[in-house]
């Protein structure tokens, strides 16, 4: 017959094995969140343009490149541009549409004042921006002095204030914007060469936060 203390010895292996399983289920299961947060870019682009002023076409050189609208042109004191284009949001995502980047450099470098007036219209659907001609088809090269306004815009038409949320891409979205952009020198040399850029895919972004369950080990 076994004595007391080699029972005891016996029975404690057995107390804890229920212990040393729970402790290791317990483990096993713990559950823990995690966030990522995912940034795009997005895909709005300038998918068309417009450059008007008093000095003839064929003087001005202009470009479509990368999404950047860029155009050099001889100009003189009191010289003034609209220059007019079309964004559309063609991403999956919407976005918030903040700010033009706008940069101006004269050649040789010389210090221009400039007075620049930027109005914003929409958004709209393609369908809006068909049966709204006022905006953009009906503003031609011999007619932009009587529709475009340097102080008000589009006359008749009320501007919207940025940002400016863009749906994203669909027929029956509302993805699009028109922009003008009136600038004009006020002070400066009698005469020089200026470039023009301008870009708007700098400041527009959405992001989502997406769970995810864990186990820890």
């Amino acid at each position: 017959m076994l004595n007391r203390k080699a029972l005891v010895m016996m029975i404690i292996p057995l107390l804890l094995i229920p212990s040393a399983s729970y402790a290791y289920a317990h483990y096993t299961y713990t559950i823990e969140k995690k966030y990522k947060i995912h940034v795009y870019c997005g895909e709005v682009d300038i998918e068309t343009y417009k450059i008007y002023s008093p000095i003839d076409d064929k003087y001005v050189d202009d470009h479509l490149i990368n999404n950047t609208l860029t155009f050099t042109v001889d100009v003189y004191l009191g010289w003034y541009v609209w220059v007019g284009f079309l964004v559309k949001n063609n991403g999956l995502y919407a976005m918030n549409y903040e700010e033009t980047d706008l940069q101006i450099e004269t050649i040789p470098s010389n210090d221009v004042t400039w007075q620049i007036n930027e109005f914003y219209y929409g958004p709209m659907t393609q369908g809006e921006f068909n049966h709204n001609p006022d905006v953009w088809r009906d503003i031609t090269g011999d007619n932009y002095e009587e529709k475009l306004d340097p102080e008000e815009g589009i006359i008749g038409q009320t501007p919207t204030p940025l940002p400016i949320y863009l749906e994203p891409d669909g027929d029956h979205n509302l993805n699009k914007l028109i922009v003008w952009i009136y600038i004009e020198s006020v002070d400066g040399p009698e005469t020089f060469t200026v470039e023009v850029s301008v870009n708007v895919g700098v400041t527009i972004e959405e992001p989502y936060a997406e769970e995810e369950l864990a186990v820890v080990q």
